[in-house]
């Protein structure tokens, strides 16, 4: 069975220096801070080196947060308009294969006129159907 590890003043050698008896004590300390500027204490220790420095780092900060939300916004819209533009050009197709299908009813030909139909509604179907069913983006885990 192991022994415990004891905690011994250590003592003094010749040259003044600690003598730890082989073990070696070290301390470790970790500080985390999860935000878009650092903590204000290391923002006045930025100030106190170079005067206005955590202005500076305030003003680059919103101009990045500015920055992502236009980003942001814009690829909104162009979502937006690719949705739509995406149905508009369907009913197009749409219409187009249904007018090619009944014209060529009308002309005599009720079978290729059912297969154009037919293939256009089951494939509009298939596409809308298809098209709604999004996968489940995963959930991000974070750890604090």
């Amino acid at each position: 069975m192991a022994k415990p590890p004891t905690h011994k003043t250590p003592e003094r050698a010749s040259g003044g220096a600690p003598r730890t008896n082989g073990n070696i004590q070290v301390a470790q300390r970790t500080e985390i801070w999860s935000a878009p500027l650092p903590p204000p204490s290391l923002l006045q220790q930025y100030d106190d080196i170079q005067p206005g420095f955590a202005e500076r780092l305030l003003c680059l900060t919103e101009q990045e947060a500015q920055h992502r939300r236009q980003v942001t916004v814009r690829a909104q819209r162009y979502e937006i308009f690719e949705a739509t533009m995406g149905q508009l050009f369907g009913l197009l197709v749409a219409l187009a294969a249904f007018g090619t299908a009944a014209w060529l009813g009308f002309l005599g030909h009720p079978t290729a006129a059912a297969t154009v139909g037919g293939t256009t509604i089951a494939g509009l179907v298939g596409v809308f159907v298809a098209g709604r069913e999004h996968p489940e983006p995963e959930a991000k885990s974070r750890t604090r």
